[in-house]
């Protein structure tokens, strides 16, 4: 079922062959108790993230952490779509599934997805699929679509306090089975900790901080030791701030505002180091978003070539947050959101901080990670391919309805028919992402002068229109521009991964063609940007130095 990918670094302390299983973003749809909101394909091929299909590689990602026997569950974030209750009421029926199951424990810290807002709010969406392929709005409140919406009440995003409510055993609240527990706010220690104190010091009324002068917001931090020697510290890092029209702004800018709005964290972050290292714990972070770079190196270039907007440079923290961190005494962090895999190492004098970011199973290559300690004090990272899903192709039929009406109606669809051609999980996959690529990053974010002067064109038209006398490589007119940016995503989705896809002999190509273009003497936009990019794509597929 899996690919793997390993890595060695060091911890603070060992802790012998304790596994960790990561598991982010899986973004929750319970297609199968509520058939009537799938939704289309075409809304699929437009987003960075899968919907429908996520509910089967979700448990398909759960059924291979069991096959090896891992008990310890991380889920940084993003259980669900958008946090409405009835997807939370599925995700946790799952998760009590394979804790019972399989004696699995979970972990959880809240996303940008789950909760939408720190109180809730209204959700909907107008491309539910009916049975003849139509699609139909459906929202949580009759009044947020047009006019003949369905309503279903039970879209609601849950705030905060609902969502911990929902998943109160999975690391939110102090349990029996736990050997310590706290939060930010607890007022004990790990000499005089008991399991009642820490109940009577979990209630979210006792977690509550406030930020922008009035809004006071219950913090979901905590810090759990699941087994001997391991600590591990869920980071409630998000922030929602006013819109201005009384509700509230996501909380994408992750470590952004934390800093800022939750100086607490920062402290209580110092602190929980200190102990680790006094008391010979292995601490491993994790929260929803990033703490450090995540674009390789590649930032300067996609600043300056392809703007502010693109690659999610607004997600990337601040040096102050990454250098605070850092200085604080953390060594190890794991983060979701970006549904990248990519392993970051950030440095402030003498310390050191290891910034992983874990693929998701519900984009690009589906993957999850699996943490191994080592007894030298070091580690073992590798990547699980989640390939093989169970019931991935079940909605197919529906799919093809929706290809079916849009013809009646003289169109076509957006996506490519070939999709339901997959024959597999990790297959489909690959080819929404193609459509992805190719119907919104290509469109929104490949630079004006690069659609018009290289997507259209093979790898030979462009190498002799930089270099009219360079020798053109045998299979260069096999690729086009496109595909050149369909493997530049892939790389930063998912690193050392990419190489199932993409051959060595076409990244050799691509390099032919951007050294031509470091070469040459033309002074034009079209070359400028043919160079950032071949910087751009070497950061890319250098991941970690290798």
């Amino acid at each position: 079922m899996s690919v793997l990918l390993t890595m060695l670094c060091l911890l603070v302390s060992g802790l012998a062959h304790e596994r960790i299983a990561f598991v982010p973003d899986p973004h929750i749809m319970d297609v199968e108790g509520h058939p009537e909101l799938v939704k289309s394909l075409d809304e699929e091929v437009h987003s960075t993230r899968l919907f429908n299909e996520n509910i089967f590689a979700f448990r398909a990602a759960l059924d291979d952490v069991a096959s090896r026997g891992i008990r310890t569950v991380v889920i940084p974030g993003d259980v669900t779509d958008d946090g409405q209750r009835l997807n939370q009421e599925a995700a946790s029926r799952i998760l009590e599934y394979y804790e019972q199951h399989y004696g699995m424990r979970f972990f959880l810290t809240p996303g940008n997805h789950d909760p939408k807002a720190p109180f809730g709010r209204h959700t909907g969406s107008a491309s539910f699929l009916k049975p003849d392929g139509s699609v139909h709005p459906i929202s949580s409140d009759p009044g947020m679509m047009l006019y003949g919406s369905d309503v279903n009440p039970d879209l609601w995003s849950a705030g905060l306090e609902e969502q911990v409510s929902c998943y109160s055993d999975y690391g939110y609240f102090p349990r029996e089975d736990y050997l310590y527990w706290e939060t930010p706010f607890s007022t004990y220690t790990p000499d005089d900790y008991s399991f009642g104190e820490a109940l009577a010091q979990s209630a979210p009324d006792d977690r509550l901080f406030c930020y922008c002068d009035s809004i006071r917001v219950m913090d979901t931090s905590y810090l759990v030791e699941p087994v001997d020697g391991l600590w591990l510290l869920s980071i409630d890092s998000g922030v929602f701030l006013p819109d201005g029209k009384g509700g509230f702004k996501g909380s994408n800018p992750g470590y952004n505002y934390t800093l800022g709005h939750k100086p607490h964290l920062l402290t209580w972050v110092r602190r929980v180091c200190r102990e680790a290292e006094e008391r010979g714990k292995t601490l491993i972070a994790f929260s929803h978003y990033p703490l450090t770079d995540f674009n390789n190196g590649a930032s300067e270039y996609l600043i300056r070539s392809w703007g502010r907007d693109k690659f999610d440079i607004e997600r990337i923290p601040c040096a102050a947050v990454s250098d605070s961190m850092a200085l604080s005494g953390l060594k190890l962090h794991f983060g979701g959101h970006m549904h990248i895999n990519n392993t970051a190492v950030w440095k402030v004098g003498d310390a050191v901080l290891t910034n992983v970011q874990v693929p998701s199973v519900s984009a690009a290559i589906p993957a999850y990670k699996i943490l191994t300690l080592k007894k030298s004090g070091k580690y073992r990272l590798e990547d699980v391919i989640v390939e093989d899903v169970e019931g991935f192709d079940s909605l197919f039929p529906l799919y093809r309805k929706e290809m079916e009406h849009a013809g009646s109606r003289g169109s076509q669809v957006s996506w490519s028919p070939v999709i339901l051609d997959s024959r597999n999980y990790a297959e489909f996959c690959d080819l929404y992402f193609r459509d992805l690529v190719r119907l919104r990053f290509c469109r929104n974010d490949v630079p004006e002068i690069l659609q018009e002067q290289m997507l259209p064109y093979t790898g030979a038209e462009l190498l002799a229109r930089i270099d009219a006398d360079a020798r053109i490589s045998r299979g260069m007119s096999s690729w086009t521009g496109y595909d050149l940016i369909l493997d530049l995503y892939r790389f930063h989705y998912s690193a050392d991964l990419a190489w199932r896809l993409v051959s060595r002999r076409r990244v050799r190509q691509y390099e032919k063609l951007f050294d031509a273009a470091q070469r040459s003497t033309e002074e034009s936009e079209f070359i400028s940007q043919m160079r950032d990019l071949g910087m751009i794509m070497n950061l890319f597929i250098d991941q970690d130095g290798r």
